[in-house]
């Protein structure tokens, strides 16, 4: 066997041995494995394929270099994208790094290597996670009760719970009456929690969390503090039951827009509410993102005017803030001032017959003092819109399918402009043209509850840098 084949062979035996390992932390310890990773099914063929192959290459790279300390940088890249922290300080990840070792030496002392195949180390690694909470020491947690119908927690929500607590939430479990909620049930699974279905009923909820919550420090002992998350005052004796035998809690309720979070051991006192937490960015900041926001449209439309509206929504999608929001928070004004306040920069024009504000850029105004309604009542999105008829737009049937639709734009973009990055407004301006949907429509189609900028983050093939302009997107290098 020639060293190219040994080669493919290794890689592949390493990166089915990390796939395997993927596959048991997802059905035995759920929560060592990345929040994106763990809804997805990895016993699927063609994912395990996809994986498999895109790690195998990454592996042979470092298979090809005589140091061996290449090697296993680029198999830690490859676990630090899949697994969280806590997973690496686990014996399970020991051993897995000790099948891997073993795998490698075949390449590197061929004839003194024991004959190990990928199922075999799998199996190794299966034992080991599957034992790993009795041949370890237990790592002291905290548990997460939510009361879904009561309090609709955020992703925000929960860390800011996280950081008001010592120990990390491991085990998370929501209470509702599923059939009622929508698509909730969707979004918390995705995030890691126990789903406890309750009838319907005053109080179903409560008295479930209740029934399990007062027991639980029985199957977690290793469990420090608990969140118990409801506005009703009917958790009393759960939250006595849980102080009684040691634990910490927190009270979790929710006041209008404001999450109150209770510590029983201090009896200190902490809120969270969005706007208190979030980065709002400047005025300046701002007015840099519009001007950019209305160069990429004038590009993609050729009309140099852009509805307010149309700028508000997608300032509020490339940048997760709504534009009202900044000017409310940062000066206490309304959306059209920060256009009149710049006048050297924005020229507004306030349409007569249809009371539509339009804004264009003032380094680049039309050629007549005003618009034409008529023209900007329907932008040319799609300049040739005959294309539109004869060939409907592709539909976006998964985020899997978003995001190769996407890098299929960028991958286009960055050859045309030889960039190694662009303005993710513009990424967003080119797939509205070929696809017909703002990012918010397709991830709502897919009931996502994701922003725009949240499922690039989320998107292994992306590398996003922020810079004093906005967002910036490229292609990451793994």
């Amino acid at each position: 066997m020639n060293d190219t084949a040994v080669t493919q062979q290794i890689s592949h035996q390493m990166s089915a041995l990390i796939h395997k390992a993927m596959v048991v932390v997802q059905q035995q310890q759920i929560n060592l494995l990345m929040e994106k990773y763990r809804s997805l099914d990895w016993n699927h063929p063609q994912r395990k394929a996809d994986f498999i192959r895109a790690a195998a290459a990454e592996i042979a790279k470092g298979l090809e270099q005589p140091s061996s300390d290449l090697l296993m940088k680029r198999i830690e890249k490859i676990l630090k994208a899949v697994f969280v922290a806590d997973f690496f300080r686990l014996n399970a990840f020991q051993s897995l790094m000790a099948q891997i070792e073993q795998i490698r030496s075949v390449v590197v002392e061929p004839d003194q290597a024991p004959a190990h195949s990928s199922e075999q180390a799998a199996h190794a690694v299966d034992t080991t996670l599957t034992n790993g909470r009795q041949t370890s020491e237990p790592k002291a947690i905290a548990i997460l009760l939510l009361d879904a119908e009561n309090i609709k927690l955020s992703i925000e929500e929960e860390q800011f719970l996280q950081s008001s607590c010592n120990y990390s939430i491991q085990i998370k479990i929501a209470f509702a009456n599923w059939r009622t909620m929508g698509k909730y049930d969707a979004d918390f699974h995705r995030r890691g929690y126990q789903l406890i279905h309750v009838p319907p009923g005053k109080n179903s909820a409560d008295m479930k969390m209740t029934a399990i919550g007062s027991s639980i420090f029985i199957h977690y002992p290793n469990a420090k503090a608990i969140f118990v998350c409801s506005s009703d005052q009917d958790l009393a004796h759960l939250k006595n039951a849980l102080q009684a035998h040691g634990l910490t809690v927190y009270s979790v309720r929710q006041r209008s827009n404001m999450l109150v979070v209770r510590n029983s051991e201090t009896g200190k006192t902490e809120t969270y509410t969005p706007e208190a937490i979030r980065e709002v960015p400047t005025i300046a900041q701002a007015v840099i993102w519009l001007k950019e926001i209305i160069q990429t449209e004038h590009q993609a439309t050729g009309c140099p005017w852009v509805k307010l509206s149309r700028l508000n929504s997608l300032f509020s999608a490339d940048h997760g803030t709504a534009l009202g929001d900044v000017m409310r928070l940062q000066a206490g004004r309304r959306i059209k001032d920060i256009f009149l306040d710049h006048p050297r920069v924005f020229v507004v024009h306030q349409s007569a017959q249809r009371g539509e504000t339009y804004v264009c850029l003032f380094a680049a105004p039309p050629t007549n003092n005003t618009p034409d309604d008529r023209a900007i009542a329907t932008p040319p999105v799609v300049p040739d819109t005959s294309v539109l008829e004869s060939a409907p737009f592709e539909v976006i049937t998964s985020e899997e399918h978003l995001e190769e639709a996407l890098l299929s734009i960028l991958e286009d973009l960055l050859a045309q402009s030889n960039k190694s990055a662009i303005s993710i407004a513009e990424l967003h301006t080119y797939f509205q043209r070929q696809y017909g949907q703002t990012m918010r429509q397709v991830l709502q189609s897919l009931h996502s509850n994701q922003r725009y900028i949240t499922f690039l983050g989320s998107c292994r093939a992306f590398k996003l840098t922020t810079t004093e302009k906005g967002w910036l997107i490229g292609i990451s290098e793994y």
